[in-house]
């Protein structure tokens, strides 16, 4: 059987705001099958550029995604790296992650693929 294009299940988020830590992406799910055109549509703010950027690792936030699986034409983008983040506890609870590891092993993931078999057409 061939692997949907794009499989991703419960994707977390977070990214630094003005207002301190924000949950961009919340146990997110989605399959994306073969042949079937998809449309991300939703208000500002909704996660939609938040969910493609952290797919194809663009997005410079910190910590970014955080916990889930995704994956893109059958290669598991994120398998094995949560052991590069680390949840506190706490008054103020803190998320730390080795952004410069995560971003080095997903980079080696998606090469051969970014440009080739998967493009982005950002909406101006």
């Amino acid at each position: 059987m061939t692997p949907h294009p794009v499989d991703v299940r419960s994707l977390v988020c977070f990214f630094h705001g003005a207002r301190g830590m924000r949950r961009a992406l919340d146990a997110l799910d989605l399959t994306v099958r073969t042949g079937r055109p998809l449309a991300l549509l939703g208000e500002s703010g909704a996660g939609k550029t938040a969910l493609v950027f952290s797919l194809l690792g663009l997005h410079r936030g910190v910590p970014g995604v955080v916990a889930g699986s995704a994956s893109l034409l059958g290669a598991e983008l994120f398998e094995g790296l949560q052991r590069l983040v680390r949840f506190e506890d706490g008054p103020t609870p803190a998320i730390r992650k080795d952004c410069l590891s995560w971003e080095r092993a997903l980079r080696k993931r998606l090469k051969g693929v970014l440009g080739r078999a998967v493009t982005l057409v950002p909406q101006n």
